[in-house]
């Protein structure tokens, strides 16, 4: 064994006679060894540190030097054995997780030249933060450290398996104990029916920036006493915060019936807010005819969740003109409201279901005709009408910018103030081969964009705004997304704010203050031969917070910390160690926020692994600087959230196509090991973007519906596939549906990542269209892979990509729901994919390759499917998968696979291009191989694999940074770099 090396002057031979003849030093062997040996003459074993402290569960290095010896190698051990922790061949101490009979611990470093010599370490174990058991630590903050008093917090909290088996006796403490009310949700269970994610909500005070609670045991479950109420009768649900009260309808849903707060302060919850006459809802126009939310009763209005400190209503319905009418589009509305807050928080989904169920016939023409049938408005609005007391109450108005808080002068009669968000700069009018539209379809202009019809082609710098009207005529570049009127009649006062979140970059935005006291919130403004086209299937998602408070003056500061709310939600984070402990996404590597502390990798590996860290840290600050800054002119870049949330890319040969959108599972998996906020924060956009755009679009196509209670592939309940199934490799960007040809099918669903968003954040509407992929997926596998209904692909010759695709949602989905059919899927699907890892191909003789259809492998092939199986092993608790990855791995790095070279991947078969850089997909399989293995040589492949990394990533240049290999490149990274801990 190979010892740690440092620097060492030898001592002259005096003086090793002298250290002799009066005793060794402190640490070094000063008797006979166990066995009764001589000593050496000259020899001794040093190490350091001699004494320390080490926390429960933590780690320290320590060093050795053979004094007097060429060969420096030592074993290291820990005198007691395991219950006084480890220590590996680098001499990194392990401490154990609970405190032995002894707090002082011997570590030994034993000259392997010299097996008599030894020298020892007094270690002094020290209680530290439990992982893995109460308390839980809940560091609250934010990605851009505002801070503010009493504000709501909804977070998912990953628990181990046993150890929460009732929310009953759960509490939320501060540091010094203090108990903070709070709501528990279970999300899902684990086998034994105990808490695997836990969703809690409390309200956190960050005047002071974080600040750390603790989740515990000793207490009675949700808090009790709040000023939260629902209450449903008549039709009418009425809920009151305290100091809010507001009544949705179910007969006339237009978000709000009424809106109350104590505006002349006699301590009464009971001033009207809003004109209820001129209440609308959100208003789609087209020409001259207005489409609204109300026209008829609400398809549902359902109470989605009622607890102590949150509550949720959700609402769905159809846009119309006339009762009974025709559908022009669709609309869904969740409602949150806090207990002893002025505010509520609204998620508001447009949706074009317009062909939804309807059957295509199997013919061409029948679907580009489905696909090309959008919809079209002019105008998207909605309208809070406050209520004055008197046409002659004083009306202030506030717009902010990034040039300033544009509050003017009161606003007269007959005056407004204006703020729009638009893009200046040119705009690509044609189709690009990026994303073509289907076979039949030429839009009405010839581009190829599905939801503005004209597509950016310059940077973000071109994003302006104008404020006009009768507040102080100024331009600038961002709106923050918030405005305030205050009106003030006596001791009646009222200011409203309304905020909308990524004003600025989801563009074209409206704000508007008439004197008359309504505020207009255009979420597609009225701009004249700009209509928004909504093809089918199209979703785009509004996140909105509406405070009502009993003030008679306008505040920025008040104006910019609601807007934080939706732009920068506060969330609580548990530790990284914590979350490895749960494994609940496996063995995954830690670090700190910073992605700076490499102390529990071993020893020979840190400088590798900070390395790469620091790559990772690079590439996430430049894709971060693409969303917040443009584009400009890298032309390479393919990142930003651009036109009403669809995609920028000014190379159109790397459009944002489904496949793409790792990007938020490669985020949710470094928060998870370093808990760092902005992590967390982009891969909620990101994923945002992803439901919006892509997955939605499963909804065209050829449609089936089964039911077949013996096939578990299907389930009891039936299956349906819902999805466009064209061969064709058409409408790239939005095609979700063929399951035997083509790049952008069902590989582009990230299961994962939907069921990650909502198991972090609680968001339902995650959990909705994760809902959809799997039911689409299930159906697609009936129809592909059944011969009675018209399938006929029983040996699973469909591209591997779209089986781990299929892997690894149906484990999601599992995950998140605890459906125990969602499992017999993942099975099912396994047992196929087993099947055909047995098979021969012409590239893969010994089975082992898990080869594309084709029959030429690809090592980003085995890469997706190892993830899959790696996934799948801790999703559904199956440790029989490590054998599969051990198998699958092994054979990649064989002659056989003939793409691995010194560590060198190539891309495919025969292939001397070093595509490692590309492959860390694969980075999962080298963790579940050396798990199955139990052996070391997979940290020295491994290592091998890490170092080709490396040489990729730094002759990468900043015009290469995308997004498909930025999540190929790091997604995986805490998992594989886990193969580089003790």
């Amino acid at each position: 064994m190979m010892r740690k090396f440092s620097t060492y002057i030898y001592a002259s031979l005096s003086v090793a006679v002298f250290l002799l003849a009066v005793g060794c030093p402190l640490g070094a062997k000063s008797s006979l060894p166990p066995g009764g040996n001589a000593p050496v003459a000259g020899v001794r074993v040093d190490v350091t540190p001699l004494t320390t402290s080490v926390q429960l569960s933590d780690t320290r290095d320590f060093n050795a030097v053979v004094v007097n010896s060429v060969d420096q190698n030592v074993t290291w051990s820990v005198i007691g054995g395991v219950n006084n922790g480890s220590i590996d061949i680098s001499g990194l101490y392990q401490a154990p997780g609970t405190m032995p009979a002894s707090t002082a611990v011997k570590v030994r470093a034993t000259s392997n030249a010299f097996p008599t010599e030894y020298g020892e370490a007094t270690v002094t174990l020290v209680p530290g933060q439990s992982f893995g058991g109460f308390p839980i630590e809940l560091q609250v903050g934010n990605a851009g450290n505002w801070q503010a008093p009493n504000v709501p917090v909804t977070s998912g909290v990953p628990l181990p398996k046993g150890l929460v088996p009732s929310i009953n006796a759960l509490r939320v403490t501060t540091s010094g104990g203090a108990y903070v009310p709070a709501q528990f949700t279970v999300l899902s269970t684990w086998d034994d029916n105990s808490v695997r994610w836990l969703l809690v909500d409390f309200l956190a005070n960050l005047s002071g920036g974080v600040i750390s609670y603790y989740l515990n045991n000793g207490g009675t479950g949700n808090a009790t006493g709040t000023q939260l109420t629902v209450i449903t009768g008549g039709g009418v649900i009425t809920v009151s915060t305290g100091p809010l009260e507001f009544t949705v309808g179910s007969s006339a849903f237009r978000l709000f019936q009424s809106v109350k707060v104590d505006r002349d302060g006699d301590a009464q919850v009971d001033d009207e807010c809003l004109e209820p006459a001129a209440l609308t809802g959100v208003v789609v126009t087209e020409g001259v005819t207005d489409y609204t939310m109300d026209k008829d009763p609400a398809d549902s209005v359902v109470v989605e969740e009622s607890g102590p400190m949150r509550c949720c209503i959700r609402a769905e319905g159809r846009y119309r003109s006339i009762s009974a009418g025709p559908d022009k589009l669709r609309w869904i509305a969740r409602i949150h409201a806090y207990t002893g807050q002025p505010y509520v928080k609204v998620v508001y989904s447009i949706v074009n279901r317009e062909h939804d169920g309807e059957d295509n016939n199997d013919i061409p023409a029948n679907e580009a005709a489905q696909l090309a049938d959008h919809q079209d408005a002019d105008q998207i609005r909605y309208t809070l009408p406050v209520r004055k007391i008197a046409p002659t109450d004083d009306v202030q108005a506030l717009i902010s910018g990034d040039s300033g808080n544009h509050t003017g002068t009161l606003i007269n009669p007959g005056e407004y103030g204006e703020l729009r968000q638009t893009y200046v700069g040119s705009h690509d009018t044609t189709a690009d081969s990026g994303n073509p539209q289907p076979a039949g379809y030429t839009g009405p202009d010839g581009s190829s964009d599905p939801m503005t019809r004209i597509y950016p082609s310059g940077p973000d710098a071109d994003i302006t705004y104008v404020l006009q009207g009768n507040l102080t005529a100024v331009s600038g570049d961002r709106c923050p997304g918030y405005m305030q009127v205050a009106l003030a009649n006596g001791i009646d006062q009222l200011r409203v704010t309304a905020a909308v979140r990524d004003f600025w970059q989801n563009f074209p935005k409206q704000f508007n203050i008439e004197y008359a006291g309504n505020m207009h919130i255009d979420l597609w403004p009225n701009i004249g031969g700009w209509p928004c086209q909504m093809f089918e299937g199209v979703m785009k998602t509004h996140d909105m917070l509406f405070a009502f408070e009993p003030i008679a003056q306008v505040d920025a500061g008040t104006g910019i910390v609601l807007t934080n709310l939706i732009n920068d939600p506060p969330c609580a984070t548990v530790h990284p160690r914590h979350f490895k402990t749960t494994q609940v996404w496996g063995n995954i590597a830690t670090t700190d926020s910073a992605m700076d502390d490499v102390s529990r990798f071993a020893a020979p590996y840190r400088t590798k692994v900070q390395a790469y860290l620091t790559q990772l840290k690079l590439w996430f600050s430049d894709i971060v600087a693409d969303r917040d800054n443009g584009n400009g002119l890298a032309g390479g870049h393919a990142y930003s959230f651009f036109n009403w949330g669809d995609c920028k890319s000014e190379d159109v040969s790397h459009s944002w196509d489904n496949h793409d959108w790792s990007i938020a599972q490669a985020c949710f998996n470094w928060y998870a090991a370093s808990r760092r906020r902005d992590m967390m924060l982009f891969g909620d956009v990101a994923l945002r973007h992803y439901r919006d755009i892509c997955v939605i679009h499963s909804d065209v196509g050829r449609r089936y519906n089964y039911t077949e209670p013996s096939n578990p592939g299907v389930g009891p309940y039936g299956a349906t596939q819902k999805g466009k199934s064209r061969a064709a490799d058409n409408n790239r960007q939005h095609n979700m549906g063929n399951f035997d040809s083509g790049l952008p099918n069902l590989e582009g669903i990230q299961g994962e990542a939907l069921a990650h968003h909502y198991l972090l954040t609680g968001d339902r509407l995650s959990l909705d269209v994760l809902t959809e992929c799997y039911n689409f997926t299930r159906g697609t596998w009936k129809r592909f892979f059944d011969s009675a209904n018209g399938g006929t692909d029983t040996i699973l010759t469909a591209p591997l990509r779209q089986v781990s695709a299929a892997l690894m949602l149906a484990a999601a989905y599992h995950m998140a729901t605890n459906d125990v059919n969602a499992k017999n899927f993942a099975i099912y699907v396994l047992f196929k994919a087993r099947a055909r890892q047995t098979s021969t191909a012409p590239h893969d003789p010994t089975g082992r390759g898990f080869d594309d259809s084709s029959g030429y492998f690809q090592s980003y092939i085995v890469g997706h499917m190892v993830e899959a199986l790696e996934y799948y092993r801790w999703a559904i608790q199956d440790s029989t998968l490590d054998n599969n990855i051990l198998e699958a791995m092994s054979w990649i790095i064989s002659s056989d696979a003939a793409v691995w070279s010194n560590g060198n991947f190539g891309e495919s078969y025969g292939s001397t291009v070093n595509a490692g850089g590309q492959n860390l997909l694969l980075g999962a399989g080298f963790a579940g191989a050396k798990r199955a293995a139990s052996g070391g040589n997979w940290v020295l492949d491994a290592e091998d694999f890490l170092d080709a990394q490396l040489t990729s990533l730094g002759t990468s240049s900043d015009v290469n940074t995308r997004h498909t290999t930025f999540a190929q490149r790091f997604r995986n990274g805490p998992q594989f770099l886990a193969v580089f801990e003790p």
